[in-house]
């Protein structure tokens, strides 16, 4: 595998850089997608999309205007397909442009098509072979149809995520249900979805948070100043309820590192040194007792 140097090398003279020629990097191992029957698969979907960017953009010089147009042409077809019937779902093929169709493309579609199919779970994959969907549009395809970002499915998660989460029951977790609350949260704006009144949204971060502060006295009264500095309880907004979970996120963290959350239970650790119960004297002292020895015969 050729390398990619810049400017001159050492005791020589200034040197033409050696560019990537078609071909000069063989495939890229991709990430895997999870299978589509487990929680939050839609958002998990979406992400492994944007993990794709920087892999498939150096497989040659052009090979980033090819990725982009294969996400827009599968994400053209899935709108397509979300507003069709269920009669014309069946039929909808997405295509590539035509700039992108040609001699000079035959190889990269190949390698691009081979890591897509093996970074999709086997189900996926077997249907795409059926199919005959032998593309790698076509493949985006299939995996947003199956995952169905944005779709009903996932407004619903969001929805219920952002006013109705689990309660936490340790600072860690509190971190862990914060940062994914805020996760949804943002993915609600993107979607364009009606974000729940300020109230049920600050009744979610409450929810999450009431064990853990209940616990940590300390920690519940400096979030009771914020809280009447942000007027949370008299006058809740969407910017400070936000302002208000990340803070809690971020006192969650200190203290779950700190070793002070009493959920968290540290290993006890015996000494090596300490005496034995029941051992070898007390059951010989008893035997004594009990007149076998020939000593006492006599």
């Amino acid at each position: 595998m050729s390398e990619v140097s810049f400017g001159p090398q050492a005791g020589a003279a200034e040197a033409e850089p050696v560019r990537f020629a078609p071909g000069d990097r063989a495939i890229w191992t991709l990430p895997v997608l999870e299978a589509p029957n487990i929680a939050d698969a839609s958002i998990r979907a979406s992400d492994w999309l944007e993990t794709l960017q920087p892999l498939l953009s150096d497989l040659s010089p052009g090979s980033g205007q090819y990725w982009e147009a294969i996400r827009e042409a599968a994400f053209e077809a899935y709108t397509r397909w979300q507003n069709a019937a269920p009669l014309e779902r069946v039929t909808l093929i997405p295509t590539m442009p035509a700039r992108f169709v040609g001699q000079e493309f035959t190889r990269l579609e190949a390698r691009v098509y081979s890591m897509l199919s093996q970074a999709v779970p086997d189900t996926l994959r077997t249907a795409i072979v059926a199919a005959r969907q032998l593309t790698s549009v076509q493949v985006i395809f299939r995996v947003l149809v199956t995952y169905q970002p944005g779709g009903l499915q996932e407004r619903k998660e969001v929805l219920k995520a952002l006013s109705n989460p689990d309660q936490a029951t340790s600072c860690q977790s509190l971190h862990d249900s914060l940062q994914r609350w805020t996760r949804f949260y943002n993915r609600a704006s993107r979607l364009g979805v009606n974000i729940p009144d300020p109230s049920l949204l600050l009744a979610g971060v409450d929810q999450m948070a009431q064990a853990v502060l209940r616990r940590h006295s300390s920690l519940n009264f400096r979030l009771s100043l914020l809280r009447n500095e942000l007027r949370l309880d008299i006058l809740p907004t969407e910017a400070n309820i936000v302002l208000f979970a990340r803070s809690l996120q971020a006192e969650a963290s200190v203290i779950a590192v700190s070793g002070e959350d009493p959920e968290v239970k540290k290993p006890r650790i015996n000494a090596l040194d300490a005496p034995p119960t029941g051992g070898a004297e007390a059951k010989s002292g008893k035997g004594d007792k009990g007149g076998d020895n020939p000593k006492s015969k006599g």
